[in-house]
C-alpha cells in the first residue's frame, strides 16, 4: 500500500520512454491511480489524459501491447482505465460537469461496471445542485437568537447510590484506548481490503472485458456467456442462445443471473475478487436489461 513510493518508481520507469511508446499507456495508467490515491487529482488527470492520447481515438480497439514475458494485453482495457482514472481525478477536482460526461462515457462503453453508474450518478447531482439554487431569489437569513445556556448539572458524590453509578477516570480511559484500537483495525483492515482491490483491479477488468467484447447492451448474448465470466464454481448452468429467443424467457433468465451475482446474495466467505466480478457483471447486465426492456416493451 506504499503508493507515493509507486508514483516514484512509475515515474523513474518513464523516463527513458517517449510518450509515445506503448509501455508509456501501462506506466501512466497505473501513476495515475496511485495519484490519486496520494491526493493528487490534478496530476492523476494529467497521467490519464496523457494515456488517452496515446492510445488515440480508436480507443485501442483490435490493439495489443506487448509486455514482455507477461505476454500481450489488449490496449482496450488500459482505454477503460484510463477513463475511470479521469473522471475519478476531475470529480475530486468538483469539475462536476466534466466528470459527468467522462463517467456517462464510461456507462456507455460498459466500463466500470457499478461504480461508473454511481459515479455518474453522484456528479449529475452535484452538477445540477448549483443551477437549481442559483434560479432561486436570493433571502438574506435573519440571524437566529442563541438559546440560554442550560447550567451544567452538578453530579453528586452520592450519585452513585441513587441508580447512576459515576465512571471512574480509569474505566473512561480503558473504553477510550478500547475505541481507538478498534478503529485502528477498522483502519487496518480497509486498507488492506483496498491494496488487495488494487492489486485484482487489472485481473478483474481484462476477465469482465473478455467478457463483455462484442456483447455490450446484448442481453441475449451477456446471458448464454455469463458462465464465462463467472467460473466453474459458481453454480451457474449454462444457457444457449435458443433459450433466450421469447422475451419472457429473457427475463426469467435475466432474474437468475442478477440474483446470481448481486451483492447481498454472494455468500459471506466470498473472496475479493469474487466480489468485484459479480459487481461488474451485475452492472453490466442492469444496463443490458434496461436497453432490452425498451426495445420490447417490458
Amino acid at each position: 500500500g506504499d503508493y507515493a513510493q509507486a508514483t516514484t518508481l512509475y515515474t523513474v520507469a518513464l523516463s527513458p520512454l517517449p510518450l509515445s511508446h506503448p509501455l508509456s499507456i501501462l506506466l501512466l495508467t497505473n501513476r495515475s491511480l496511485t495519484l490519486l490515491k496520494t491526493g493528487d487529482p490534478k496530476a492523476s488527470l494529467a497521467d490519464a489524459t496523457a494515456a488517452l492520447t496515446v492510445i488515440g481515438p480508436s480507443r485501442g480497439s483490435n490493439e495489443t501491447i506487448d509486455l514482455g514475458t507477461e505476454g500481450k494485453k489488449e490496449m482496450s482495457i488500459f482505454w477503460s482505465k484510463a477513463m475511470t482514472r479521469q473522471a475519478e481525478a476531475l470529480e475530486q477536482l468538483e469539475r462536476w460537469s466534466e466528470a459527468t460526461a467522462i463517467w456517462r462515457a464510461c456507462v456507455e462503453a460498459g466500463v466500470g461496471g457499478a461504480t461508473s453508474i454511481q459515479g455518474r450518478n453522484r456528479c449529475e447531482k452535484a452538477a445540477g445542485g448549483p443551477l437549481l439554487a442559483s434560479s432561486a431569489p436570493f433571502k438574506r437569513v435573519p440571524p437566529r437568537k442563541s438559546a440560554p445556556t442550560k447550567p451544567i448539572p452538578q453530579i453528586s458524590a452520592l450519585a452513585d447510590l441513587s441508580g447512576h453509578p459515576i465512571k471512574s477516570l480509569s474505566t473512561i480511559a480503558a473504553e477510550s484506548t478500547e475505541a481507538v484500537t478498534r478503529l485502528r483495525a477498522a483502519n487496518v483492515e480497509a486498507a488492506r481490503m483496498d491494496d488487495e482491490k488494487f492489486a485484482l483491479t487489472e485481473r478483474v477488468d481484462e476477465r469482465v472485458g473478455k467478457w463483455r467484447k462484442g456483447k455490450e447492451g446484448n442481453l441475449r448474448a451477456l446471458l448464454a456467456s455469463l458462465e464465462g465470466v463467472l467460473g466453474e464454481g459458481s453454480g451457474w448452468k449454462k444457457v444457449g442462445m435458443g433459450e433466450l429467443i421469447v422475451p419472457g424467457r429473457v427475463k426469467v433468465v435475466y432474474m437468475r443471473g442478477i440474483g446470481k451475482v448481486h451483492p447481498d446474495k454472494l455468500p459471506l466467505e466470498a473472496s475479493t475478487e469474487t466480489r468485484m466480478v459479480s459487481a461488474a457483471v451485475f452492472a453490466t447486465l442492469n444496463e443490458a436489461w434496461e436497453g432490452f426492456k425498451k426495445e420490447n416493451g417490458l
